[in-house]
């Protein structure tokens, strides 16, 4: 974290250095002190701003055991799956943090925005790109995360437009969402706003708040809203969660998507698990809420 007041660094760096690189050891450091040349938006290791184009060389293997497991699933009657192909990208550009659960949610988070990341649609120079920004007036998601450049540029957990359909501000101006590594600190700040934001929620409502801000359907001006309206009474069977069906209800347009929204989170998180209990999560979910809430019947 930085502070721009005060010209300094806040926190260290989270990764603790390379011995090849003896420059990472500094974790107050930026970039091993060349700051013209490259950016470090995770506190990780330094990058360069323009991202190798073909980062997923190499990746055939899993991308076809992916298709594979989809139409397995699928055979099997299944209605809602893990974002398989998602988690292809996910190991290749992330890494489970024990002591992290956002981790944990952002990685969710790129699974389902890089299910179906194409880079001949979802790359700046692509024609589609350049047709639907047009279309859109620039309103088009770029990237394994799929977010704009509205999005990128616009003040942090701000409703773009005063609309929360069209995403909100990630506070991020001037950097490249095509790049992995600041898409993965652009989906980190979509979800870290509602979990600042729901001050004394359970983790069961931080969980759904993630859920739904990974794709842009929540920011924390629609977390004051619930903590304020829809809050439970004490009488509630379900006490210490918001009642979030009834807010989900309040937009009957959007409720089977965000429904849908929830499901996929939920079933990405544990498929993430099965393959490392590294990707670590609160121990007090209540796993059959949020069960029952995104199949409806909360």
């Amino acid at each position: 974290m930085y502070s721009p007041v005060n010209g300094r660094f806040l926190t260290r760096d989270t990764w603790s250095g390379d011995a090849n690189r003896p420059l990472s050891f500094n974790r107050w450091g930026y970039v091993e002190g060349n700051p013209v040349n490259f950016v470090d938006p995770t506190g990780h290791s330094a990058t360069s701003d323009d991202y190798p184009p073909m980062f997923f060389d190499g990746m055939e293997v899993c991308f076809q055991l992916a298709h594979d497991a989809t139409w397995l699933a699928v055979d099997q009657g299944l209605r809602t799956i893990p974002d398989f192909r998602g988690m292809c990208i996910v190991e290749k550009v992330m890494v489970p943090d024990p002591s992290d659960y956002i981790n944990t949610y952002v990685a969710a988070g790129v699974a389902i925005e890089s299910n179906y990341y194409t880079p001949w649609t979802d790359t700046r120079g692509s024609l589609f790109f350049k047709i639907s920004s047009w279309l859109n007036r620039g309103g088009v998601g770029l990237g394994i995360c799929n977010i704009s450049d509205e999005q990128m540029n616009a003040i942090y957990g701000k409703p773009i437009g005063g609309n929360r359909k069209n995403g909100f501000g990630l506070g991020l101006p001037g950097l490249n969402q095509e790049n992995p590594v600041i898409a993965i600190q652009a989906m980190r700040n979509r979800i870290t706003q509602v979990i600042d934001a729901c001050v004394n929620c359970s983790s069961t409502d931080k969980f759904i708040a993630a859920a739904l801000a990974e794709g842009s359907n929540l920011n924390k001006d629609g977390v004051a809203i619930l903590r304020e309206i829809y809050q439970r009474k004490p009488n509630d069977s379900i006490q210490g969660i918001l009642s979030w069906n009834k807010y989900l209800l309040d937009d009957l347009k959007s409720y089977n998507h965000n429904l849908r929204q929830i499901r996929l989170f939920q079933l990405d998180i544990i498929e993430l698990r099965k393959r490392s209990l590294d990707w670590v999560i609160p121990f007090d979910l209540n796993w059959q809420y949020i069960m029952n809430l995104g199949n409806g019947f909360e």
